[in-house]
């Protein structure tokens, strides 16, 4: 019994150490008619764009990329792929 145990917690901590970091999902929303997205990492919309007749007409991007600041900033809740 020990012996196996003794091939397990090394298997157990190299795949805790493998195991690649969760990134941050930067939350965003798309329609035919608008498209929104916030920064992943601090308190900014990256995306703004907004098609008033509705034909899908999204790709540009008026916003600037956001500063890069001295304060990181942690999501409190899981963010999920849509906003």
């Amino acid at each position: 019994m020990l012996k196996r145990c003794s091939y397990l917690i090394p298997t157990f901590l190299l795949l805790i150490w493998s195991a690649p970091q969760a990134r941050a999902i930067a939350p965003q929303y798309q329609s035919a008619f608008m498209r929104v997205g916030l920064a992943a990492n601090q308190p900014a919309f990256v995306t703004l764009a907004v098609d008033s007749l509705g034909q899908k007409k999204l790709s540009v991007n008026p916003l600037r990329p956001p500063a890069v600041g001295k304060t990181r900033y942690k999501a409190l809740f899981p963010l999920s792929a849509g906003l």
